[in-house]
């Protein structure tokens, strides 16, 4: 019988041993060198093929359309103007794990193991990709996902759109930017609970960079009950655009021509108790005493001080958004969308108002608060530091040249009286 024995080294080393079973084993040992070709080891990914060369690595590979790199081990993304990721397949996203970090993201339907943490299913789907942040996981132990291996447009600007669940007692999440196979630094951040729930982010990321790579890098807290998850994410060429959600209910097609409408009191225009009475122009309200205007939804007031801390959804405040403007205040919690403007928080309470200047808001539009729908008595009224106004009072937001100019404004207060 004869053994080949191979023993690792730029050459093959074949030993022969022979053994004679018919007496005592003898043994003849020859060495028989062999030069191996680089591409013996089939370096080139993804289809391509290997070439031997006399450079330093000492091959060279062809890739097939779409891949790029030394070994064909990245996607070629420079033309790609959408990328999306909804993790309902695996390893089907242009952001991966990477290796060097302290653990990984992990794919999930439904809760996370962990009670108190963690959403309880997918924004969109049945999947998503969460920290697992339980033992053997330690206070700043990060977890990375980066677009390392997909070559992307350089000194171009991006839109990073992703839902994100931060629930319990979670660290840090943080996107970086920066050219590949250098340092790279953080563009945007969110730590602590932001509430049992898939909370919509956008980043922005300018075309600073010719060979870019973008890291979500999530960083354990404290406790166990910290798990981070994402959903829902595109990474989109351009700019960042202004996402409005539009919704339809109740749409019905009926074959024939439309009825006649409802007459004008059907749809009850009166407000605050006011009773509607049809006349030649259409309707018209008798109000309920303490009540003015068309539509009964001007307030005869007689007090003489009004708050809003905007803390309760519905809750009545003399300043209401008016519709001669081009665009509404939103009521919010937390932080604004777009990163690098706006407060992260509410000055007392949890909601504030602001205005999203986002596109597509423009420079000179105007979002305005106004005390319109309530008549105020005469004479003078203070808002806040000593400004006076008679009446009627509107506090108007004005965005300027950036999408990063959010305004916000929270505990209004309004008292009769010169200011103090």
């Amino acid at each position: 019988m004869v053994t080949f024995v191979v023993r690792p080294s730029k050459f093959i080393q074949i030993v022969i041993i022979q053994k004679n079973l018919h007496s005592i084993s003898k043994r003849v040992q020859a060495e028989t060198n062999f030069e191996v070709s680089p591409c013996d080891y089939s370096p080139c990914q993804n289809g391509g093929s290997c070439s031997k060369t006399t450079t330093a690595i000492g091959y060279t590979c062809s890739c097939l359309g779409g891949f790029v790199g030394q070994n064909c081990n990245q996607v070629d993304g420079r033309t790609v103007s959408k990328f999306t990721c909804d993790f309902e397949t695996e390893n089907n996203c242009v952001f991966e794990n990477v290796d060097d970090d302290d653990f990984q993201w992990t794919y999930r339907s439904g809760p996370t193991p962990s009670s108190g943490t963690g959403p309880s299913s997918a924004y969109e789907g049945t999947k998503y990709v969460y920290t697992e942040v339980s033992s053997p996981r330690g206070q700043g132990d990060t977890a990375v996902l980066s677009t390392v291996n997909t070559l992307l447009a350089g000194t171009s600007s991006y839109c990073l759109q992703f839902y994100l669940h931060m629930y319990g007692n979670p660290g840090t999440m943080e996107v970086k930017f920066g050219n590949r196979d250098s340092s790279s630094s953080s563009v945007w951040s969110e730590s602590n609970d932001q509430g049992n729930q898939w909370v919509f982010h956008q980043v922005e990321l300018p075309p600073s960079f010719t060979d870019p790579v973008i890291f979500f890098e999530a960083i354990r807290g404290s406790s166990y009950r910290g798990d981070i998850a994402l959903d829902s994410l595109k990474l989109s060429l351009g700019q960042c655009k202004y996402q409005v959600d539009v919704a339809l209910d109740l749409v019905k097609l009926s074959l024939g021509q439309c009825a006649s409408g409802p007459s004008a009191c059907s749809a009850n225009p009166c407000n605050n108790g006011g009773s509607c009475s049809e006349d030649a122009a259409g309707y018209y309200c008798n109000c309920m005493t303490g009540w003015s205007g068309d539509n009964c939804d001007v307030q005869d007031v007689s007090g003489n001080s009004y708050s809003c801390g905007f803390e309760t959804v519905g809750a009545t405040c003399i300043f209401k958004d008016t519709t001669n403007d081009e665009f509404d205040w939103t009521r919010r919690t937390k932080s604004t969308p777009s990163s690098y403007t706006g407060p992260s928080s509410a000055a007392t309470g949890d909601y504030y108002m602001y205005i999203e200047t986002s596109s597509p808001r423009v420079n000179g539009d105007t979002a305005v608060l106004s005390t319109q729908d309530t008549n105020l008595p005469a004479g003078s009224w203070c808002l806040t530091s000593n400004i006076v106004f008679f009446l009627q009072i509107t506090i108007d937001g004005i965005r300027g040249s950036s999408y990063k100019g959010d305004i916000a404004i929270d505990d209004i207060a309004l008292n009769a009286g010169a200011g103090k």
